[in-house]
């Protein structure tokens, strides 16, 4: 017998997990392949994984810890729940690790800890490290030598100093103004007034602890009194802590707030109208986290709608919907509390169309589109390693949503729009209108595990069967020898071919092969039809169709890795080029689909993908004989 392998046998066993793709120290994001330690997260560094790897999301590492008598297996799946998980592990970047200054201790790590998923990507990302980069650079002005040099080398020098200065930023404002105590302090008596202090951090303006004395620097948030009754609390906060705060009595309920137009907010209600008695304010020594109400008899949460997180002060209310919860249990909300709901509209002079995120378990987000609109939106998007795609449904001069509803497949709920699993689904009735413009919400999705899981209407919800419309069967399955397609989901769509004038492809530039991944078809009479995904900061200049005879779609495969079982390379089919040109010279394994300017043409994408590559496999069918225009 191996006494190596009795030696680990008797380990004890530790699953860790990453929950969020994002350095702690200088709160950037871990992109692909970079150079990453990992850390528990109680402030002891330098026990589970203190050599350097490289990070790629989803990767599972293992190591031996033989001084512990542990062996340790990190999960990066950067999810906020994980069936793996026993203990949170923390990443740093391998540079940021080096360069820090001192300990990571638990004070620190608690101070800068995010209450919800932060949005560490997109513009929110550009911005904080815009700010970072142009205060490297005003240091590096102002240095005896390196200011001499020309401006531009100064601003790039300091393109590469953003990380250093945003993580010594961080340890010194966490180590000069916190208090280094995590505090929960109750005020049971507003007879008194209430004052609150502000704190600096990285710009922003924070509480930072809250009292029943004046003074310096202290700001007074409520005006003490016989008779004077507390009936509704209001917090702003973003996902560091609260910014600003609200005690109102009955005659301040609609009182302006300038705090209603900062952008980037998420508010948060407390209402009782039979009076507050008693407020919790909880610190994690250097902002206040969280104020919760502590009257005596309370129920902890007396109106669920009001204890959502908005973007808006003043929240509608609201008929909801639990699309993914089976009816009997949509009482159980815990899952949903201290959700952030958005708005979606609909139907208002501008809309050109809806552009949904949907992965293999369904709609993680929804677009509305106008005749002018910023396609930064695309980058907004919660990073993990589920593999997400675009979609997009054009809408026209004279068109509008009438009508809302969700699939329900075998195994569970799922919201879908535009789009059919490849299993039968049934379909229920959430919502319908004449037209009229309207204004649904949803939850924001922090992970590819939660999706869409909340809707909310301003009008009673109908909730009824719905017969599935036409449009949204397929003419035929992409396999020719089965009924359905794999029990993957697959993602289907259709269009007309009758009367197009140009065509506008949207290619995936992030593929080293450059895909063809769907169409934009417009036609004489103006309208539009899209197939496949689209994203509108990928799409190529419109194809004019002119006099050409046909379209011609080219098919190939894209091999990768080993199939385990005869140990053949795995294919995964995509579309190589779309022309209205024949080809010229035929290249080996390419196949070429011939489209008349009749009948319809369907377009099917998988929602498994490649495990090696990310890629998923497409099919193109075309079927002059039936045309589809509805």
């Amino acid at each position: 017998m191996d006494p190596t392998r009795d030696i680990y046998s008797q380990m004890l066993e530790l699953q860790m997990c990453c929950q969020h793709a994002r350095c702690r120290l200088c709160q950037f994001p871990i992109d692909e392949h970079e150079r990453v330690v990992a850390a528990e997260e109680r402030g002891r560094e330098d026990v589970w994984c203190p050599e350097v790897f490289r990070f790629r999301m989803g990767r599972t590492l293992g190591r031996v810890d033989e001084e512990y008598s542990l062996r340790v297996t990190i999960c990066l799946c950067c999810q906020a729940s994980c069936e793996k998980r026993s203990a949170v592990v923390d990443l740093f970047h391998a540079d940021c690790y080096a360069f820090k200054q001192g300990r990571i201790d638990k004070d620190f790590l608690r101070e800068t800890d995010f209450h919800h998923p932060p949005p560490l990507y997109g513009r929110v990302m550009r911005e904080r490290r815009s700010r970072f980069h142009r205060l490297a650079y005003q240091r590096l002005l102002r240095d005896p030598w390196v200011g001499r040099l020309p401006n531009e080398i100064c601003r790039m020098i300091a393109g590469y100093l953003v990380r250093e200065f945003a993580l010594v930023s961080v340890q010194q404002q966490s180590s000069d103004n916190g208090s280094r105590q995590k505090t929960k302090n109750t005020i049971e008596d507003f007879r008194d007034d209430v004052y609150v202090t502000h704190i600096l951090y990285e710009g922003k303006r924070y509480i930072h602890s809250i009292s029943r004395t004046g003074g310096d620097g202290k700001t007074l948030i409520w005006k003490g009194g016989e008779g004077r009754v507390l009936r509704k609390v209001r917090q702003a906060r973003d996902h560091l802590g609260i910014r600003h705060l609200e005690l109102l009595s009955e005659d301040e309920q609609d009182a302006p707030s300038p705090w209603s137009a900062v952008a980037g907010m998420r508010w948060k209600t407390i209402d009782c109208a039979s009076g507050i008695q008693a407020l919790q304010f909880d610190s994690d020594g250097m902002k206040l986290r969280e104020v919760s109400d502590r009257t005596p008899g309370h129920r902890a949460r007396p109106d669920i709608v009001t204890h959502f997180f908005w973007p808006t002060r003043d929240p509608p209310r609201l008929d909801l919907v639990f699309p993914r919860l089976p009816e009997q249990s949509a009482g159980d909300l815990e899952f949903f509390l201290d959700a952030e709901l958005v708005p979606v509209d609909c139907n208002k002079p501008g809309v050109t169309g809806y552009s949904a995120l949907v992965s293999k378990i369904g709609v993680l987000a929804l677009y509305t589109h106008y005749d002018t609109i910023a396609l930064d939106f695309y980058d907004e998007t919660y990073p993990s390693k589920e593999k997400k795609w675009w979609i997009y449904m054009p809408v026209d001069a004279g068109e509008h949503i009438t009508e809302i509803c969700k699939f329900n497949s075998r195994d569970h709920p799922r919201l879908y729009t535009m789009v059919v699993l490849g299993e039968e689904p049934k379909l229920t009735l959430l919502y319908a209108s004449s037209g009229e413009p309207l204004r649904f919400w949803h939850n924001t999705s922090s992970s590819e595990k939660e999706g869409i899981a909340i809707l909310g209407f301003e009008s009673p919800v109908s909730n009824t069967p719905r017969a599935i419309p036409r449009s949204l069967r397929p003419l035929h399955y992409p396999l020719a020898d089965e009924d359905r397609p794999s029990p993957a989901p697959w993602f289907y769509s259709s269009c007309s071919m009758l009367g197009v004038a140009q065509i506008t492809l949207c290619i995936d530039a992030l593929s080293d092969h450059k895909p063809v991944i769907g169409m934009l078809l417009r036609y004489v009479d103006g309208r539009r039809e899209c197939v496949g995904e689209m994203r509108f900061d990928m799409v190529t200049e419109p194809i004019q169709v002119g006099l050409s005879e046909k379209l011609h779609i080219c098919t190939s495969t894209l091999s990768h890795g080993q199939d385990s079982s005869d140990g053949d390379a795995s294919t995964w089919k995509y579309v190589k080029a779309v022309t209205t040109q024949p080809p010229v010279v035929e290249v080996r394994g390419d196949t070429w689909l011939e489209v008349s300017w009749k009948g319809t043409l369907e377009w099917w994408f998988s929602g498994a993908c490649s495990e090696g590559t990310g890629e998923k496999e497409t099919f193109i069918s075309y079927h002059s004989r039936e045309d589809r225009t509805t």
